[in-house]
């Protein structure tokens, strides 16, 4: 029974440990401390935004414009979904806009067409257009913000097979046999992917 008890307690701490270190992941300023915050997309905000006004919510994407006035900042986001470490997905479309209010001064420069993950309470939506089109906005009050960079990764694709080697040119006769066999990339090509980092 002591040693059941024992397996028990070792499950339940690396489960824990798994939720630590999955929240570990998503920076201290966007982090929160409501449980539903990854579970409430844009989609589901925007279909009924009076039912979550108050309420936590993080939302990432572009930065299209920043507007200063004299005691707040506003930020215009084109919202894109986020990943498990609370990154925008470079490969998915636009969602649509959010407008974040901070109670203070933030330099356009450092925001402008920057890729940013946001934390705020929601206060409402607005009209608004995006050119000659007609739109609704989200609206937030800013809590905590990440802004994040882009920068190239190289990418090896095809496949490994297992075989003699590309030094292995005289057969078996070959002097340090067996190490011309193993595992060696086939077809490969190289490609340059963006990723998202802090």
């Amino acid at each position: 029974m002591m040693k059941l008890k024992t397996i028990y307690s070792a499950f339940l701490g690396v489960g824990f440990l798994f939720t630590i270190t999955g929240c570990a992941d998503i920076p201290h300023a966007i982090r929160g401390n409501d449980p539903q915050l990854s579970t409430m997309t844009w989609t589901k905000v925007m279909n009924d935004p009076a039912l979550y006004k108050g309420q936590q919510v993080r939302f990432g994407g572009m930065v299209v414009n920043v507007i200063n006035h004299e005691r707040e900042t506003l930020l215009e986001v084109a919202v894109q979904s986020l990943d498990s470490s609370a990154k925008p997905e470079l490969d998915k479309p636009y969602l649509g806009r959010v407008i974040a209010r901070y109670p203070g001064y933030l330099e356009p420069l450092s925001f402008r067409n920057r890729l940013v993950t946001l934390l705020g309470t929601v206060t409402g939506t607005t009209s608004g257009k995006i050119g000659s089109a007609n739109t609704r906005f989200l609206q937030m009050d800013l809590i905590g913000y990440q802004i994040w960079h882009v920068s190239d990764r190289l990418i090896t694709t095809g496949y490994w097979d297992y075989g003699v080697g590309p030094y292995w040119d005289n057969g078996w006769d070959t002097p340090g046999y067996p190490y011309g066999w193993g595992w060696y990339p086939q077809d490969s090509t190289t490609i340059v992917q963006p990723v998202v980092t802090r």
